[in-house]
């Protein structure tokens, strides 16, 4: 960590901003504050379309959860492949015309997404054509085809809203961004489906939930970037290829890491049955969690990151990589050790009895997604440092691993055979990712931090081991392994001594709520 005086330390009190107002933002408040916002929103945004899952399991059963998770996932993939990764080129050139004052944000913003939109017709076109083969060949499937087709859709929608949301958080504005794409996109989808569900119908009309909240997910992102970039400017905007420069490379390296994650229930839909796509699709969606985690971490650390490293500001980068990193563990930490240790009593809480069956898989998935917020915003941070040619190869060894671990697992071991494929690709993806961003940037993620963290983790597996232990129904058993993961991680973090920003973060949010306290009496 940097020195006080040099001005780029974290401390609030020895930069002499302890008391209200704030001067201005130092780096651990703003991730601290953001990442609180962002949290917040996906988490809560997490459950809305984990609850989505859970409505449609429990009032159509596994196997058509099971169709729509098969639509799900090639809608995911194509979906990741239609923005050309211009959310990046966003925040990437976004960045650095706010750090010039040379930018027009207004004006980049549009052009990414006409870019985004177009790309995004093209490959609904090519899904909407290609849904009857899916359907009736590959699958064998007849409910697919409607739901396929709902879903393309979609993609433009998607796209769209992608790389408008991008635009909103390139001022580190956080609040538009988790509005529109982690809580309103999934809260209308989930109150959609309650009422089509109500009407009557098939799983195709979970896709019809999801196209009309993209729509407006989208038209209230778009509402939001007018409010964050009001007018137009004579700043300066990359030429189209400069974009498209910086863009494919990072849009490469993003569909790649989301096959690796969404693949597999291609391969259990092929090789196995729709209801065990149901079961794995529940197992899968409590693992991504974890990763969802570290997402929300990195909505406020990529403008963040971007910002440092073109001032080439070596010692504050490599502070928020280490509490970015610290602080994502720390929050998925009860889930992950409930999620592995009771996989069974969480299944069966959310999903109904039956889907313990994929308790296995959820082990082993959750052990590769632990590992990927272990090791930090890597991705980010090869990406922003004009590293993304890197990160892309990386990517893609890790899906050539990921594809042959499926074909040869998927068959002889059904459920578990994919979780390993899909753990082992991301276990080598974010280790390979670490210790290139230690070689090309000479960046850690951990200090003398790391063992007090092992202690913490070590700790809440064990207290989650000893409320298995005691055989309780599985909905009072989660709840309890939760509440007892939780309080064991917070408490034995604070009882091993907190650390300079997590004091600092934290009496931050008790100095502000108590203002507000103070201001709703004052009204």
């Amino acid at each position: 960590m940097t020195s006080p005086e040099d001005g780029r330390g974290i401390g609030l009190s020895e930069r002499g901003l302890a008391s209200e107002p704030l001067v201005e933002s130092t780096d651990a408040e703003r991730l601290g504050i953001g990442a609180a916002l962002v949290l917040g929103g996906t988490l809560l945004g997490r459950g809305l379309q984990v609850g989505f899952h859970v409505l449609l399991a429990r009032s159509f059963g596994a196997a058509a959860l099971g169709v729509f998770a098969i639509a799900w996932a090639v809608f995911r993939l194509i979906s990741v492949v239609a923005p050309l990764g211009l959310h990046n080129a966003v925040l990437r050139f976004g960045s650095q015309g706010r750090s010039s004052g040379e930018g027009n944000l207004r004006s980049l913003a549009g052009r990414c997404v006409r870019f985004a939109g177009t790309f995004g017709v093209v490959f609904a076109a090519l899904l909407w054509a290609l849904a009857p083969w899916f359907s009736d060949v590959v699958f064998n499937e007849p409910r697919l085809l409607s739901t396929l087709r709902f879903l393309a859709l979609s993609i433009p929608l998607a796209a769209g809203l992608r790389v408008v949301g991008a635009a909103t958080r390139v001022n580190h504005t956080m609040h538009y961004s988790v509005l529109a794409e982690e809580l309103v996109q999934p809260a209308a989808a989930l109150l959609l489906m309650q009422v089509f569900v109500a009407l009557g119908g098939g799983v195709d009309r979970a896709a019809l939930a999801v196209l009309i909240s993209y729509c407006i997910g989208f038209l209230l992102a778009g509402v939001f970037l007018r409010l964050e970039a009001p007018g137009q400017s004579s700043g300066l905007v990359p030429t189209s290829g400069e974009l498209l420069a910086f863009s494919l490379p990072t849009a490469m390296s993003g569909i790649v890491a989301v096959s690796i994650i969404w693949i597999d229930r291609l391969y259990v839909g092929y090789f196995r049955t729709t209801t065990d796509v149901g079961f794995y699709q529940a197992a899968s969606q409590i693992s991504l969690l974890a990763p969802l985690v570290l997402s929300g971490f990195n909505q406020i650390f990529t403008p963040m990151m971007a910002d440092l490293y073109n001032r080439d500001e070596h010692g504050r980068l490599l502070e928020l990589y280490r509490v970015s990193t610290k602080w994502a563990t720390l929050v998925i930490l009860p889930v992950a050790a409930t999620a592995m240790v009771l996989a069974e009593s969480l299944l069966v809480a959310l999903f109904g009895s039956g889907f313990e069956s994929a308790a296995v898989a959820l082990r082993i998935i959750m052990i590769g997604q632990l590992l990927n917020v272990a090791t930090g915003p890597v991705g980010v941070l090869l990406m922003m440092s004009g590293n993304q040619r890197l990160w892309m190869w990386q990517a893609v060894a890790a899906l050539g691993l990921n594809l042959a671990l499926n074909t040869a697992l998927v068959p002889r071991f059904g459920l578990a055979g994919a979780a390993w494929a899909t753990s082992a690709s991301l276990i080598v993806l974010f280790s390979s990712a670490m210790l290139a961003v230690n070689r090309k940037l000479n960046l850690s993620p951990y200090d003398r931090r790391g063992l007090k963290l092992l202690i913490v983790i070590v700790a809440a597996t064990s207290v989650a081991a000893l409320v298995r232990m005691l055989g309780l129904d599985a909905f009072v058993g989660t709840i309890v392994a939760l509440a007892g993961t939780g309080l064991a991680t917070v408490g034995l973090w604070a009882l091993l001594g907190f650390d300079s920003e997590d004091r600092e973060i934290l009496g931050l949010l008790l100095r502000r709520l108590v203002a507000g306290r103070s201001a709703v009496r004052r009204s």
